[in-house]
């Protein structure tokens, strides 16, 4: 058998909008004056992902912050994370991957 060329494709966006869960499990080490602290982290966050189709190969995209919680051990929740919640981040993406 041999490889043959194929001709270039046509590059196209799948939009639509979908939701995400993002969890985060992590450890935090601080050294202050000597001493080092570990705080264990946990976060969630539920986020709404929308892509549509701008002028020829870019994608409109927004994220949108739909709930969020972030606890920092025995410190507890982070204060104002909450403020994030329904918040929405927008850009544009072109074919290449660059964000603008």
């Amino acid at each position: 058998m041999r490889a043959v060329p194929v001709a270039a494709q046509n590059f196209h966006y799948a939009t639509g909008t979908n939701h995400y869960r993002v969890t985060l499990d992590g450890k935090i080490t601080q050294t202050v004056m000597g001493q080092t602290q570990d705080v264990d982290m946990t976060g969630m966050q539920k986020i709404t992902v929308a892509l549509a189709k701008a002028a020829g190969d870019t994608l409109q995209m927004s994220v949108t912050i739909d709930s969020i919680s972030q606890v920092l051990g025995e410190l507890g929740p982070m204060p104002g994370i909450d403020q994030a919640m329904g918040k929405t981040i927008k850009s544009m993406l072109s074919s290449n991957g660059e964000f603008y």
